[in-house]
């Protein structure tokens, strides 16, 4: 959290070919037992961090299974998968509309 800002991504561990990939790039050289969190681009404007290979202050929690699910769905770096999100709840909200007004009137015809 930067400045009473939150954002809820994937854990990925940072593995020997996560390093050997990183430090071929135009990087900072990381190792092994370097404490590091790199951030992409997407989650830093979401934080209002407009700088790169700096040292922030930032508490890093792990968030409970329904909080992980519901920001997910709408705070994915991607827009397709944002937007494909979306369409499932409102897939999901639509059958269960359908599913009440079915049982509705099945019962309003006895």
């Amino acid at each position: 959290m930067i400045s009473g800002k939150k954002i809820i991504c994937y854990l990925r561990v940072v593995d020997w070919n996560y390093i050997n990939q990183y430090n071929s790039g135009k990087t900072v050289n990381i190792k092994e037992t370097d404490h590091v969190l790199i951030i992409n681009e997407y989650y830093r404007k979401r934080l209002g961090l407009c700088e790169t290979n700096v040292d922030v202050k930032m508490k890093v929690t792990k968030c409970n299974w329904f909080r992980k699910f519901v920001n997910l769905d709408f705070g994915h770096p991607n827009p397709y998968v944002r937007s494909n999100n979306k369409m499932t709840i409102i897939s999901i909200l639509l059958g269960l509309i359908s599913i009440g007004l079915t049982v509705l009137t099945i019962f309003n015809n006895m």
